[in-house]
């Protein structure tokens, strides 16, 4: 046991190689409870999604907006599509732009965009040849955040559909 931090790169390959912890650790007692039991501890684990989700607030002349950066953590979507759920496009107004990873550029260019309905009618996409990667995001601008967001390859995989209801707590606008 380590009662405070140390570099991995410190402990012996005789010790690395068997149960050690350190005490800082919010898991250490069940790694503990379960070397004496002889099972594998269960611990939480966060998923981690394939997308990274940033929000982000705009005001311009006394008007604000909510923006939504999306983005993968790996490999790249193109084309790529954001899409609002066509009941709420009057209300919330979604604009999409592309940019680098946290920096919403107003005057971004898009390469052969588009904008239309869904096969089955219930969503409106803004797509466009730009790539989307870990460092080149697709921005989702509203005037007020949807109830739900899909995104990813446009006519392709992978695709996501994500619900908005509740925001994290985290939400910084």
């Amino acid at each position: 046991m380590f009662p405070t931090g140390i570099d991995y790169e410190l402990i012996p390959a005789a010790i690395k190689s068997r149960l050690f912890l350190k005490l800082g650790d919010s898991d250490w007692k069940e790694r503990i409870k379960s070397a004496v039991e002889g099972r594998d501890p269960k611990i939480d684990r966060n998923i981690i999604q394939p997308f990274v989700l940033d929000f982000h607030s705009l005001k311009v002349n006394e008007k604000a907006f909510k923006i939504i950066e999306i983005r993968t953590r790996a490999g790249s979507w193109s084309p790529s599509f954001v899409a609002v759920p066509i009941s709420e496009k009057e209300k919330i107004k979604p604009i999409s732009k592309y940019g680098p990873k946290g920096i919403f550029n107003q005057g971004s260019i898009k390469h052969f965009p588009g904008e239309c309905v869904s096969n089955d009618g219930k969503w409106w996409l803004m797509y466009a040849n730009n790539e989307v990667t870990p460092n080149a995001s697709i921005f989702l601008k509203c005037d007020e955040l949807p109830s739900q967001i899909g995104f990813g390859v446009y006519n392709g995989d992978p695709q996501y559909l994500i619900p908005l209801e509740l925001p994290p707590n985290d939400l910084k606008f």
